[in-house]
């Protein structure tokens, strides 16, 4: 593997592998007389290209690799920032990158990381992780009704096509409700129950047309009536009222200055 890709608080060329041109990981002696250091997986990677004409990138001498140990106590101390956008972390390079899973890169809230359910390709936050799979629509979910795991947005198309939703009868006046892959039996093993609702829906439907042909008839004779109110009461009293207009209106006229000059 080769170094370690952070962000130093302090930029420090010593501490930079010649080869990956990162911070050095494991540092290790790349000659025995310059002591030119590098990380340790670095060197093995030309020993493994070169093989026996590996020599040091530096200085030229073999390559003779022998690790550190005490550059590699001061690179773990280095002060660094987290890499993530956002996140404010700061301290020991070590506690960045411990393996594991227990380093601060691991764990930080402010990776992108994917949503585990098939189909999402979306990658949020991780400390928006659980919001995100909590409403995710290709979250798995279980019909309530059959137990089977669907995705959140097939649920309803799911429905639809579910054998175990529970549905009403479609016949007026039963109030069976079963299962819908159970519907088509259910109405063979109550035809004639059926058939009897449907005849007594027929009489009631008739007898709801008789009562509202009366209502109409109703309506008719008040309509008659108010017409006949009009004819007789009302008409005369509007023709009279036309008249002592007309009446009034002539005699202005006679009593007009012009009128008497005739």
């Amino acid at each position: 593997m080769p170094g370690y890709e952070v962000e130093l608080e302090e930029v420090n060329k010593d501490v930079v592998c010649g080869i990956c041109l990162l911070t050095i990981k494991y540092a290790a002696s790349g000659c025995s007389g310059n002591n030119h250091i590098y990380c340790h997986d670095c060197l093995l990677q030309l020993v493994e290209t070169k093989g026996d004409n590996a020599v040091c990138p530096e200085c030229r001498d073999k390559l003779n690799i022998s690790p550190v140990g005490v550059m590699t106590q001061i690179i773990n101390k280095l002060k660094v920032k987290c890499s993530f956008e956002g996140c404010s972390w700061k301290g020991d390079l070590i506690d960045l990158v411990k393996e594991e899973g227990q380093g601060h890169q691991f764990s930080c809230d402010y990776q992108l990381v994917p949503c585990v359910f098939h189909d999402c390709q979306q990658e949020v936050l991780k400390k928006d992780l659980k919001d995100h799979q909590d409403n995710c629509k290709n979250r798995n979910i279980e019909c309530e009704h059959c137990n089977t795991t669907i995705q959140f947005h097939e649920k309803f198309l799911h429905y639809g096509s579910c054998g175990q939703v529970i549905v009403d009868c479609s016949f007026k006046g039963c109030n069976e409700r079963i299962a819908k892959q159970y519907l088509d039996s259910h109405k063979q093993a109550n035809t004639n129950k059926h058939l009897d609702l449907m005849m007594n829906n027929f009489h009631e439907s008739e007898n709801e047309k008789d009562e509202l042909k009366k209502e109409i008839t109703e309506l008719k004779k008040k309509i008659n009536k108010l017409e006949y109110t009009l004819m007789i009461e009302i008409k005369p009293k509007l023709e009279n009222h036309d008249q002592n207009k007309n009446n009034k209106s002539n005699l202005s006229v006679t009593n007009s200055p012009n009128a008497k000059s005739m």
